[in-house]
């Protein structure tokens, strides 16, 4: 900003909510001529929101006097009375006027409050105690070398001014005063300076003088300025152009020796002001018209502010004045703006600057640039904030930092916390059981049903109870079945028999017919004629009206013609003459004496010609003949329930899983049913599909809602951690899979809302995004302190220099650099230590609790170091609950006949309590101690439709079920997977090495899926010693498989599926049997790292 045609002096508003005012006293007559000596005072507003450079005048009043001095006071004691403040001249007729701005800019007539006259000179200093409770006081100093010290709490009626030291004190000024300076922090502390050399500090309080600071060239001392923040340091700068100084005072060291002495100026001080905002800074202008910033720091100028460049001479000068015309005689700090200040100069200007954004050559940003607060979002949900009490401009105050927890999503974090509470406990039915009703109340039947038929999986008799979800209770269709389908009951039948009635009185006798008739019915009939000649009777009974029954002669011809093959013991044309007389029951019981092939026969063409006229025998044929796959490939979709049902109570326990997966497929494939589908997978424990159809859900959901829904994520993660009971991996193995995603996405969202402990147990994906979360999550939560192996570091460090400041030369960085490459190279080269356990005095202590001992009280305390939290007691044990048994599958009975049917099923039970097994040793790599916790309980993992017992009805008649074909549920877990004894003695170090890592697997496998993987990889391990053994492999083949396991068991999985990719690109013709298994066998040794 520029103010024109002022030559005057200049006051800056304290006022907090008028910063932007100034007041500007006139030194000259404004062009009046010699015969004006009056001045005039003007209220200017800055308006800095405007660009241009003029600001406008919002108050004026004319003097009698000129202005030698001006002050304004904020008069915050009197803020209601005063709420402009005060403004208080020194005039060059010894007067000091006192004008309330208030007033003044409302153009009061009487705006001028009062008038003081104490000085007998012109008043050349004149300051308000800037102290807030002592803004009323006002010091002066003038040409008659007096100090006056006014009271202006009533400025209407002012007090009788005093002097510092009265007497008999004789401390005084010898020549006039040419500045007073109140101290910035001791309000009864005030400097004033003469021309003379001399500078005293007066003590209010004692009413003398404090000290004296004394030139000793006896310059005159242009102006004094105290440190705004330190009441002890002064500065005084010398008018002398022989000695054009700036003395830096510091009253505690010396008050005859300056601390420092700035030198710059060609010639004497003029003016100076110390940065209220940045006390490092200094502003001075002096005679040689340079106005420099002052780093105190370094005390040496660091900017200099040019001259105006509208500053140029008149015309007609002379001598040197056209080179001075623009010099500055005043410079002033704005109180309250920062890095703003103004200027007065002798060519009658005032301007105002702003020092932001200056290029100076300070060694630091000046302190207006410091924020006064701020705050950071920092990871794990921490926020840092900072801010400074309130305090002084410039007043070092220490900042207060501050780092707390902000929970964006509460929600989140309250499901989160119930579901890792019930997880601990292990109880996963009664999850299930919550969830369930949670989704009934919310009217989700189909999140109700999926809850349920997790439930299932934790069930014993889980495929009994899965009838029962589809809506076939057993009980209840016997029920029904016996009171409303003509079943009669016990008395009914004893009543008839009472009664005497007859077979002919209950059919009637017209039903009945002779002999001769029946035969004369039969004809000619052969036993070579095709049975479509006759019809069933209840067909032909149905068609004519008539009774079941189709005549006496026909009924005792085909009897005769049954009995006489019967004679001959010709079982199959006695059948077909059963089958031509429509006695199929009677055919069906002939061909159980007829052997195997008869009966299978009979059955077939029963089935043929009955299944139109009755359709749930396609039902009766299925089971009977054990064709299931062929039942769910033709069911009718709309019905998928019906065929889950018969699933369910006719499959064999190896052959359900397939099936369900089957009617999954259909239902998703055919109808698009993804919903049912996923009922059907879970059925079938198939976690991949299953969890890619809840994936499809979330997308459907997230999309309807056009964003991410955190609770939609979060019911996703509850099913996924129940149904996989809380074994991820299979899932998660794959870096670019949907669900590792999803999985790392839903730890960084708890890890954002400060649940740091629980985030880390999400992330067991090995992607470069969820390796960077779980390092920073390992350090941010400080899980070392817990005893928890260090993760890997997800970068490479690399050396890339030295820093200029270390004060290392080249040759020495280059060493330096050689031994940190040398300490990595020999750190790769020592093997990895076995991670070690957690410090003693944390054992049995919840997860992320260290326990500590205080110096202070001898006491112990325990400290949760995921959460910051300390206490003195003992925080409770995590709660381990036993989990169910899981019981093996049960072997089915063996039908040879209808005939010898006797099910006799025999239940085993596997131990609650798992113990780890011994493996087989490997000669090359044997395998580490196994260290179990014997206080943990070792939970089985549940599959109650696979292992738990088949409902009763697989027992029914006519039923063939077969034992499980696989091997391995036979074989006990401690028999190896391949017998060395049965291998040449050749093969038989790869036999000892595949069953070393084999045996390791049995023991870290629990998913059902793994487990499934694991028993292919046992048959092709057995598939591929066998054909190695007898000879049967090409030599480049068996080297390729030789290498093959070695590179497995040296743990380089990335080498042996090198190879794996080989031999299935050349060799997958001739040796798919064993390639594929031992695929599995790779990636299950490299999941779990056991070699």
């Amino acid at each position: 900003k520029e103010i024109e045609d002022k030559g005057a002096t200049l006051a800056w508003s304290p006022v907090s909510t008028a910063p932007h005012y100034v007041a500007l006293g006139m030194k000259d007559s404004s062009g009046g001529g010699f015969d004006d000596y009056g001045g005039e005072l003007e209220i200017h507003d800055l308006n800095f929101n405007e660009k241009s450079l003029k600001c406008s005048s919002v108050a004026s009043v004319k003097t009698s006097g000129r202005f030698m001095s001006l002050a304004w006071s904020a008069m915050s004691n009197y803020a209601k009375d005063f709420p402009s403040g005060l403004i208080a001249g020194g005039m060059n007729d010894g007067a000091i006027n006192i004008w309330d701005p208030a007033k003044l800019m409302a153009a009061h007539p009487k705006a001028q409050l009062s008038s003081l006259q104490a000085h007998q000179g012109a008043v050349n200093g004149i300051q308000f105690n800037p102290n807030p409770a002592s803004q009323h006081l006002l010091a002066s100093g003038g040409t008659d070398a007096a100090v006056y010290i006014h009271a202006l709490d009533r400025p209407d009626t002012p007090k009788q001014p005093f002097v510092p030291a009265p007497e008999p004190n004789a401390a005084k000024h010898a020549a006039e005063v040419s500045r007073v300076a109140w101290n910035t922090q001791v309000p009864h502390i005030l400097a004033s300076a003469s021309l003379n050399g001399s500078c005293i500090v007066w003590d209010l309080r004692q009413k003398k003088a404090w000290c004296e600071l004394r030139d000793q060239n006896r310059s005159a001392i242009a102006d004094v300025a105290w440190n705004p923040i330190e009441g002890l340091q002064i500065a005084t700068g010398l008018g002398d152009d022989q000695n054009p100084v700036i003395k830096l005072w510091d009253l505690r060291s010396s008050t005859t020796l300056p601390l420092a002495t700035l030198k710059g100026h060609s010639q004497g001080v003029l003016s100076m002001s110390w940065c209220p905002n940045d006390t490092s800074l200094l502003l001075s202008c002096g005679k040689d018209n340079r106005t420099f910033l002052w780093d105190l720091c370094d005390c040496r100028p660091v900017y200099e502010l040019q001259a105006a460049p509208t500053a140029t001479a008149p015309s007609g000068g002379f001598g040197g004045f056209g080179s001075a015309f623009g010099r500055r005689y005043e410079v002033s700090w704005s109180p309250k703006l920062p890095a703003v200040l103004s200027t007065c100069s002798f060519d009658r200007k005032v301007h105002v600057y702003s020092m932001s954004g200056t290029k100076s050559q300070a060694t630091q940003a000046p302190k207006w640039l410091r924020r006064p607060v701020g705050a950071s979002f920092g990871f794990g949900g921490k926020l840092v904030t900072f801010s400074s009490p309130p305090g002084k401009p410039g007043q070092r105050v220490p900042q207060v930092v501050k780092v707390s927890s902000v929970v964006e999503d509460s929600s989140i974090v309250q499901v989160s916390r119930a579901f890792e509470q019930r997880m601990g406990q292990k109880d996963f039915r009664g999850i299930c059981n919550d969830k369930a009703a949670a989704a009934e109340a919310a009217g989700d039947e189909h999140e109700k049903q999926v809850w349920e038929f997790i439930k299932l999986i934790f069930e014993d008799d889980a495929r009994a109870k899965l009838l029962d979800k589809l809506g076939f209770n057993a009980e209840e269709i016997k029920a029904a079945i016996e009171q409303g389908a003509g079943v009669p009951s016990a008395g009914a039948v004893a009543a008839a028999a009472a009664s005497g009635e007859t077979a002919q009185d209950f059919f009637g006798a017209e039903a009945a017919g002779s002999e001769g008739e029946i035969a004369a019915g039969l004809g000619d009939v052969t036993l070579n004629e095709k049975e479509e000649k006759s019809e069933s009777p209840v067909v032909a009974a149905g068609a004519a009206g008539v009774s079941a029954t189709a005549g006496g002669s026909d009924m005792a011809g085909g009897s005769d013609m049954v009995k006489k093959a019967l004679l001959v013991g010709n079982f199959p044309a006695a059948v077909d003459a059963c089958f031509q007389q429509g006695l199929l029951a009677d055919a069906l019981l002939l061909a159980g004496c007829g052997g195997a092939e008869l009966w299978e026969q009979t059955r077939v063409r029963f089935f043929e010609r009955e299944t139109k006229a009755r359709p749930y025998l396609n039902i009766v044929a299925a089971i009977t003949t054990g064709k299931l796959d062929q039942l769910v490939a033709e069911s009718d979709l709309e019905e998928w329930k019906q065929t889950l049902a018969i699933i369910s109570t006719y499959a064999k326990s190896e052959e359900f899983t397939t099936l369900c997966e089957q009617l999954g497929c259909r239902l998703q494939d055919e109808n698009g049913d993804l919903k049912n589908a996923a009922l059907c997978y879970l059925c079938a424990i198939n976690v991949p599909k299953t969890v890619s159809i809840w994936i499809k859900e979330l997308r459907e959901t997230c999309k309807q809602i056009a964003g991410t829904s955190s609770m939609a994520l979060h019911a996703l993660i509850e099913k996924v951690t129940v149904f996989t009971q809380e074994d991820m991996n299979s899932l998660v193995s794959q870096p670019d899979s949907e669900i590792a995603q999803l999985f790392t996405n839903y730890g960084a969202l708890l890890a954002n809302q400060g649940e740091m402990a629980v985030a880390s147990k999400y992330i067991t994906s090995q992607d470069q995004a969820s390796n960077e979360l779980r390092y920073r999550l390992f350090y941010a939560a400080q899980m070392e302190r817990t005893g928890a192996p260090h993760p890997p570091a997800p970068f490479n460090s690399a050396l890339i220099g030295i820093s200029p400041n270390s004060g290392m030369t080249a040759a020495q960085a280059q060493a330096h650099a050689d031994q940190q490459e040398q300490q990595k190279t020999q750190e790769q080269a020592q093997p990895t230590p076995a991670p070690q356990p957690a410090p003693q005095d944390s054992a049995g202590l919840p997860s992320g609790w260290l326990e500590q001992f205080d110096q202070a009280s001898q006491r112990m305390f325990y400290v949760n170091t995921m959460t910051g939290q300390s206490q003195w007691e003992p925080p409770a044990p995590a709660a381990t609950a036993p989990g169910p048994m899981s019981p093996v599958p049960a072997t089915a009975p063996t039908m040879a006949s209808p005939a010898t049917q006797q099910p006799t099923p025999t239940q085993h039970q596997q131990p609650h309590m798992l113990s780890a097994q011994p493996a087989t040793a490997s000669p090359l790599h044997p395998p580490q101690p196994a260290t179990v916790d014997p206080g943990a309980a070792r939970v089985p993992k549940q599959d109650g439709f696979i292992s738990g017992n088949v409902p009763t009805g697989s027992a029914g008649a006519g039923v063939t079920a077969a034992a499980p074909a696989s091997a391995t549920a036979a074989r006990s877990s401690d028999a190896p997977a391949v017998d060395p004894m049965s291998v040449s003695t050749e093969v038989q170090p790869l036999v000892q090495t595949i069953n070393a890592t084999i045996g390791l697997l049995m023991n870290a496998v629990t998913a059902p899926p793994q487990k499934k993987a694991l028993a292919e990889a046992q048959k092709a391990a057995g598939v591929l010693c066998s054909r190695l053994s007898a000879g049967q492999i090409d030599p480049a083949v068996a080297t390729k498989a030789s290498n093959l396991v070695s590179a497995m068991q040296s743990r380089n999985f990335d080498a042996a599926m090198a190879i794996h990719k080989d031999l299935t690109a050349t060799e997958w013709t001739n040796h798919k049997d064993w390639i594929k298994g031992i695929k599995n066998l790779v990636q299950l040794a490299k999941m779990h790292g056991v070699a």
